[in-house]
């Protein structure tokens, strides 16, 4: 998604095989790299309870902006 002067970095997911390989950092910074040379800041939204998302993304750089609710919609 892109806002103006934001682009969204979404949907990094790495197998369980190949977790703590360093791939999703790579991505994500070369994806991020790529976002500044367009003189756009990158965000991402994470659960909570993604410990090992959140610790990659301060490793890189990241920052929570503010804490926002996830909703959903259950078909009954």
């Amino acid at each position: 998604m892109k806002m103006n002067k934001y682009t969204e970095v979404s949907a990094v997911d790495t197998h369980p095989e190949y977790t703590g390989k360093g791939y999703a950092k790579q991505l994500i910074k070369h994806t991020t790299d790529e976002i500044f040379k367009e003189n756009k800041i990158p965000y991402l939204h994470v659960a909570e309870s993604n410990t090992g998302a959140i610790k990659l993304y301060k490793k890189l750089g990241f920052s929570t902006r503010r804490k926002i609710s996830f909703w959903n919609l259950i078909k009954k």
